[in-house]
């Protein structure tokens, strides 16, 4: 399972856009509000599993 974790700010929403028309991949979206530095702790990927990654976006 991918993860695609977004602040739900402008920037995070474009930055979404821009990865999703990119390069696109099944992946259950979390997003929240701009100041949320907490939004990878909603990840339940589980340690040590291959198929569990999050992907990154360089902007």
């Amino acid at each position: 399972m991918n993860y695609d974790v977004f602040n739900g700010d402008a920037d995070g929403l474009c930055a979404l856009h821009q990865l999703r028309l990119a390069k696109p991949a099944a992946a259950e979206l979390i997003t929240g509000v701009k100041s949320d530095i907490a939004l990878l702790h909603r990840v339940h990927a589980g340690a040590g599993r291959p198929g569990n990654r999050t992907r990154r976006f360089a902007g």
